[in-house]
């Protein structure tokens, strides 16, 4: 297994039909699994990936009983992840060509602690400002990858974060401080809606 994808779902289901269509469509014949979490979605939500889960082999559904936080969310597919990578990927997120092969060579590269398609810079720790360059002090969420072996090395994401916001940077934060880079994709072929 390549790359295993973590979703978190709570709604939006126009956005969850986009992001699995577009996630298959363009995984050619890299072996990938998508590990959802139905974050106590709506019905209309839950059941479109309910379906999708029936229809698509790749694609594995785990049910909250309750409304997790970011974290929390996230580590039950971090868990189940047996992909060399796992790319945190928001419902949101669009693939628009093979986004697997550029993540997985970057990744190649031990240095790099997590790759994305976009990421931040600040000049105190406090402020943050979005940034056109590759080097990064953090990947955002949308679309943040990392070897899973890197969970293993730094332990699992922080179930405190209920929201995915500052997350993304406190995990970009314990791989900087393991002497990791983040590294932007500028190029890589996915799109925000």
């Amino acid at each position: 297994m390549e790359l295993s994808i973590s979703l978190v779902v709570e709604g939006y289901p126009a956005d969850l039909a986009r992001c699995l269509d577009s996630l298959l469509l363009h995984a050619g014949k890299h072996p990938i699994e998508i590990l959802a979490v139905d974050n106590d979605a709506d019905e209309q939500t839950s059941r479109l990936l309910r379906q999708a889960a029936a229809q698509h082999a790749a694609i594995t559904v785990f049910r909250a009983d309750h409304r997790l936080g970011e974290g929390a969310a996230r580590n039950v597919t971090v868990r189940a992840a047996r992909g060399e990578a796992v790319l945190l990927l928001d419902t949101g997120v669009e693939a628009q060509g093979d986004y697997i092969a550029p993540i997985l060579s970057a990744l190649q590269d031990l240095g790099i602690g997590a790759v994305g398609r976009w990421g931040a810079r600040s000049s105190d720790m406090r402020e943050f400002y979005d940034s056109e360059e590759q080097a990064v002090d953090a990947i955002d969420g949308y679309c943040l990858a990392l070897r899973r072996q890197r969970f293993s090395e730094l332990g699992l994401l922080d179930e405190r974060y209920r929201f995915y916001r500052m997350l993304d940077f406190n995990l970009c934060f314990s791989l900087r401080s393991a002497g990791l880079a983040q590294r932007r994709l500028p190029e890589l072929p996915v799109m925000m809606h």
